[in-house]
């Protein structure tokens, strides 16, 4: 009868062990831990299996597994032993006891297991592809299980957008690192090794700790540099992790530089008072936008504003006029005019001036002749009229200018009847007799506004009428100007 009852139990734990080799749960905690209910043995021993391992380790990295075998009963048991299957995904790396390895199994051989005593055994194993690991060890009395996931950290960076900038200015090279694997990538940095035409204070190479990357995350970076010489240049960028984990990426940059040049339209000829048009034209003839654009022009009082054209604004308490402009792209051209009407004779000029960032200015000079209008009086009088035989009168004669602009090489002529006999001249201008011609040296100049007096003192020689004749002659004036005088010469 106690004989049948052993055979009967170990049936019993034949079948308990059979069953302990089903699947067990994947446990989501960060170190799973899968426990069986111990169970009685016939001798009074209760064996207890445990298994622990990480929920998720990258591909490279050690797997660090520990099983307890435990006798909770009051007898010893004898003869315990302890198997596990080996994944295709993995391999045997160590164990501690040390483990026998045969084909796809690893055995452990405890032997006895007195009451209350425990057994730890660390394996250690190395995932060789991605997937879930499943490690199910199995003792003769007991059995656990416990799930890894074996995952696979990836890096990848790229520069975010192509980027220009200015000489001597700073600008930022933006990137992206992300892992685009299924595993964290640990102990991240971000190098970057600098062009020449780009400085850092630190040097050209750089380095910046990203950290930890998990399962596709994404991390924007900037690193900001000087540009210091124009053209294309290449900063190669790398992002380096634990386990060998390399990704690079070349990042743009174009690196400009502005200019400015102002120039104005050939000087002009216009006449006072009559409506002028002014040119300038503004370019950037460098390869990068000219910023905060800003253009003044000075007027002389001489001229008065009218309008201007591209938004102009002109101050009349400073006599200004101004532009501004958010920017002017690298090769385009801004044309800027505006009216003005010059209210006095002469040479006129504006004095323009353009200015923008970076530190960018240039001058131009918008100049313009201004002819004035001559126009000559000549007036003649007698002062007695008429004269007695023997008797003197006196000429007045005045040339007035009424235009707005000199005269030059004014002259007088006068040209006496036959009855009238010439006694005395006195003039601005010294003066020559030709028969009964009196004829004045040129004025060289006579200004707007000026005038200038002759006087001929005559006597009456003839007893008749008579017309004194006075021409007026000048650089300006295209045809003489004649001016007649009529005198009566009476025997008393």
């Amino acid at each position: 009868m106690r004989n049948a009852l052993r055979i009967c139990l170990v049936l019993l734990v034949i079948v308990l062990a059979a069953l302990a080799q089903e699947p067990g749960p994947i446990l989501k905690n960060p170190v799973q831990t899968s426990t069986n209910d111990a169970r009685p043995l016939p001798a009074g021993a209760i064996l207890k299996v445990e298994c622990a391992a990480p929920e998720a380790v990258n591909l490279k990295k050690s797997i660090k597994v520990q099983m307890k075998v435990r006798n909770l009963g009051s007898a010893a048991a004898e003869g315990v032993g302890l198997e596990c299957g080996l994944p295709d995904n993995v391999r045997h790396l160590s164990a501690d006891p040390t483990a026998q390895v045969q084909g796809g199994r690893v055995i452990w051989v405890l032997g006895e297991m007195p009451a209350g005593s425990e057994r730890t055994i660390l394996w250690t194993l190395e995932g060789t592809s991605e997937g879930e690991l499943v490690v199910r060890p199995v003792v003769s009395q007991a059995a656990a299980s416990a799930r890894v996931q074996l995952t696979q950290p990836l890096l990848a960076v790229a520069q975010l957008e192509p980027f220009g900038g200015i000489v001597g200015e700073e600008v930022g090279i933006k990137v992206e690192v992300k892992n685009p694997g299924t595993g964290p990538a640990e102990n991240v940095v971000l190098q970057h090794r600098l062009p020449a035409g780009l400085q850092h204070p630190r040097g050209d190479y750089l380095e910046k700790d990203v950290g930890t990357l998990g399962p596709g995350e994404r991390r924007e970076i900037t690193l900001n540099v000087k540009a210091a010489e124009r053209g294309r240049h290449v900063s190669r960028v790398t992002a380096r992790g634990d386990d060998g984990l390399e990704a690079s990426t070349d990042a743009v940059m174009q690196i400009g530089l502005p200019a400015l040049k102002l120039t104005a339209a050939p000087p002009q000829t216009r006449y006072i008072n009559t409506s002028t048009t002014f040119n300038l034209e503004l370019t950037n003839p460098g390869d990068a936008p000219a910023r905060m654009v800003q253009v003044h022009c000075a007027l002389p009082p001489q001229l008065r504003f009218e309008s201007a054209e591209a938004n102009g604004r002109f101050d009349r308490e400073t006599g200004t006029l101004s532009w501004s402009f958010p920017s002017l792209a690298g090769g385009a051209t801004k044309n800027l005019s505006f009216h003005a009407v010059p209210t006095q004779p002469g040479d006129l000029a504006c004095a323009a001036t353009a200015r923008a960032e970076p530190r960018l200015e240039a001058h131009a000079e918008a100049r313009l002749n201004v002819l004035g209008v001559p126009a000559l009086l000549l007036e003649v009088v007698d002062v007695e009229d008429p004269l007695a035989l023997g008797e003197e009168t006196e000429y007045e004669i005045q040339v007035r200018n009424q235009g707005s602009a000199s005269n030059t090489n004014v002259q007088i002529i006068v040209l006496l009847p036959e009855g009238l006999a010439l006694v005395k001249v006195d003039g601005e201008a010294p003066h020559r007799l030709q028969g009964k011609q009196v004829i004045f040296d040129p004025l060289p100049e006579l200004k707007a506004g000026a005038a200038t007096r002759y006087r001929l003192a005559v006597r009456g020689a003839i007893p008749g009428d008579y017309r004194t004749r006075v021409q007026l002659q000048s650089d300006q004036l295209r045809i003489p100007v004649i001016e007649e005088e009529s005198t009566k010469v009476y025997r008393e």
